[in-house]
């Protein structure tokens, strides 16, 4: 997809009356919402590209988003929360070291609701490990936790650098964690101007769908937590191909959205 050029009128949208929001009906609508997010969210805020200064991104694997991103916001700052160590070093690899860069921040911690320690379950497959323990596989998910580590959990409104500043964009991909996050940030939330946060729903076919994470959070969860913020669901898109009931969904303050 073009960096840049992908809008809404591109998307085939269905109102949902449950949640008072529009779902993206495109077969990979898991990717074009993501996308339509990463490149029209400012517009949702009502600023330019280049008045984008802060983008966090919780659960930012080996930092892929990063290069994207600052093409298109390039006064942008970066700040990237990943526990898993291995990832982590990949993104330090990349980030840090010798190729560090004075935009980007990283945090080998996990964000929560406690500053505290915490088991951290990781899975034979890449990118899907958690604070919550998967449990798909007790019901026939070829996904199991293969590994547990202990790590370091932050309150997100703990960290003075988030305190005193605008945060355009908060992205959050914790497989199921994304309220545990989102309650560590209630001293700096009034700040978030823009969220893109992976949701699940009860719209799964597979029975290990149900609640594939032990104790995850469900959209409508995210639903009441968020408008007690200001914050709004514009944008979800499911995974149309698997029928997993897992998606990405873009949200914005009440009082700054825009259809530009």
């Amino acid at each position: 997809m073009a960096i840049g050029h992908y809008n809404k009128e591109q998307m085939t949208l269905e109102y949902s009356e449950e949640y008072k929001t529009f779902f993206c009906k495109d077969k990979h609508a898991y990717d074009v919402v993501e996308w339509y997010a990463q490149e029209n969210f400012y517009k949702y805020i009502n600023k330019q590209p280049d008045e984008i200064k802060n983008i966090v991104i919780v659960g930012a694997y080996f930092g892929t988003e990063i290069s994207k991103y600052k093409m298109l916001y390039k006064n942008a700052n970066f700040y990237c929360f990943e526990p898993h160590k291995q990832h982590f070093e990949m993104l330090s690899k990349k980030w840090a070291g010798k190729n560090r860069v004075p935009y980007v921040k990283i945090y080998n911690v996990a964000a929560s609701f406690e500053q505290s320690e915490s088991m951290f379950y990781k899975t034979n497959e890449d990118g899907n490990s958690s604070l919550l323990k998967f449990q798909g596989h007790e019901l026939g998910h070829p996904m199991y936790v293969e590994d547990v580590d202990i790590v370091k959990t932050v309150r997100l409104d703990s960290l003075p650098e988030l305190q005193n500043i605008t945060i355009d964009l908060l992205q959050i991909d914790t497989q199921g964690a994304e309220l545990m996050v989102l309650k560590g940030t209630t001293g700096i939330l009034s700040n978030v101007q823009s969220l893109m946060l992976e949701v699940h729903t009860k719209d799964f076919i597979k029975p290990w769908d149900r609640e594939p994470y032990r104790g995850q959070c469900y959209l409508n969860e995210l639903v009441t937590f968020l408008k007690d913020h200001d914050l709004s669901v514009k944008y979800v898109g499911l995974d149309n191909e698997g029928g997993n009931g897992q998606g990405n969904s873009f949200w914005c303050k009440e009082n700054k959205r825009s259809e530009k």
